[in-house]
């Protein structure tokens, strides 16, 4: 589908504008935590907890992905340089880029060590939350292990006090205990694996960055151009 460039401009601003939005949007935590085999957190679903991290999840990619596209045909417009033209590219992580596209998403998309980008920031706080889940998780864990021993201390002294036999004490206590831990201990939320989306992440952020600043350098050193200089006296 075709766009002018001046509409270009205008779903870049929007596109740019969305991305922030969805990477700032606290109601939404990547990875959560609930207690036993309950079904809510704080009064929500766990399902629709699930639903609403992937349908983020899926939207900020998608919002990256068009930026990246738009901004790509966008530069080459502003180069003069016709669709059809051949370009001067070179492998990134095995996409084939103009060192124009490389700087641009040095810039935005991957960011640089003191100004980070949109898959930066992402990263950031997909970590910032798994870890706020992980110690969570912990602490509910404690918690429950807790108030499982206390319970399981008063029903062995109770039914010592009762001549209860040893064997039929055990296999109550036994089976009593893992009831109430399937009750109490806590379980992730964690439809995306985020463990495995950060991994991932960091490594395609560390990857761009690196080949980006050896060919910029080497595109640097050896590509030359032609000037035309006045004389200055």
């Amino acid at each position: 589908m075709k766009y002018t460039v001046h509409r270009a401009l205008a779903m870049l601003k929007t596109t740019k504008a969305r991305i922030e939005r969805e990477l700032a949007d606290e109601c939404i935590m990547w990875a959560r935590v609930a207690r036993g085999n309950e079904d809510l957190i704080s009064g929500v679903a766990v399902k629709d907890i699930e639903r609403d991290i992937q349908s983020h999840y899926d939207r900020i990619t998608a919002l990256i992905e068009n930026y990246t596209k738009i901004k790509s045909a966008v530069i080459k417009s502003n180069a003069g340089v016709a669709e059809e033209a051949e370009l001067r590219r070179t492998s990134v992580c095995g996409k084939l880029l103009t060192v124009a596209e490389i700087i641009e998403m040095q810039d935005t998309i991957y960011g640089r060590a003191k100004k980070p980008g949109f898959k930066s920031k992402l990263l950031a706080k997909m970590k910032d939350d798994f870890a706020k889940a992980q110690m969570d998780f912990d602490d509910m864990q404690e918690k429950a292990d807790e108030e499982v021993n206390q319970y399981i201390r008063s029903l062995a002294g109770k039914k010592r006090d009762e001549d209860e036999t040893y064997a039929g004490t055990k296999s109550l206590i036994e089976a009593t205990s893992k009831m109430l831990h399937e009750q109490k201990d806590p379980r992730l939320i964690d439809p995306l694996k985020i463990a495995n989306k950060i991994n991932a992440l960091e490594n395609e952020i560390e990857n761009f960055r690196t080949e980006a600043d050896a060919i910029l350098s080497e595109q640097n050193a050896l590509s030359t151009i032609e000037l035309d200089l006045a004389e200055v006296k």
